[in-house]
Parts: structure tokens; C-alpha cells; sequence
């Protein structure tokens, strides 16, 4: 993880201190997620998770997003791996994460089970 503060100036001279928290991948190093002042969001989300798919996922913690997007099983390197270019939907209730290996690139899914 790095952090930087930004202090901007706005127009009528008012200031603004912004926090952001950079989370990067520990096996690919590719940038993962980043908070800013306490609100946490995964990189490039927009278009690429259902709407029901961003409210689960944002729904579970930090720490335990970073496990799951580091805890998935590629069949071509035929170890445990992260995922990276994310796209999510629901399926059966069920939260569904498909990407791509970050050490091979080849593709690869984890399901995140109903609580």
C-alpha cells in the first residue's frame, strides 16, 4: 500500500485535503484498488459490474475484497493467483467475479458465496 495527501486550493480560496490509498496486487504489482478520504472504490468498475454486482461488492470490507481478488485458482498456471480486469454480475445470489490471470493472462473466475 502507498499514500499521498493532495492539498488543492479552490476558488474562493477555500482548501481541500484529499487522502488516497493506493492497494496494489502482491503478485503482479497492478494497481488494485484506492480509497480516497475513506471511501473505498475498486479501479475501473464502472461499466464492467452490474449494478447489484457493485452493491455487493461494495458491501464487503477492504481487507477482505484484497483476499478474494488474491485468492483465485488458475487452471494454466495451476496454482492460486489475482485477477485483474474485473468484470462482475450475480448469479443465483451469488456474486460472480471473471478476469483474467495476473501472471498468465488466461482466464479465470472466483464466486463469492451468499452470507
Amino acid at each position: 500500500m502507498t499514500s499521498s495527501t493532495v492539498v488543492d486550493t479552490g476558488y474562493f480560496g477555500e482548501r481541500k485535503i484529499t487522502q488516497t490509498r493506493l492497494f496494489h496486487c502482491k503478485i503482479c504489482k497492478r494497481l488494485v484498488r484506492q480509497e480516497e478520504a475513506g471511501k473505498r472504490d475498486l479501479i475501473n468498475t464502472g461499466d464492467n459490474f452490474t449494478p447489484r454486482a457493485g452493491s455487493i461488492w461494495q458491501s464487503i470490507p477492504g481487507n477482505a475484497q484484497l483476499k478474494i481478488l488474491h485468492t483465485v485458482w488458475c487452471s494454466q498456471c495451476n496454482n492460486m493467483t489475482g485477477i485483474t480486469n474485473i468484470m462482475a454480475n450475480v448469479c443465483s445470489g451469488m456474486l460472480v467475479l471473471r478476469g483474467k490471470c495476473c501472471r498468465c493472462s488466461a482466464d479465470v473466475a472466483r464466486v463469492v458465496e451468499n452470507r
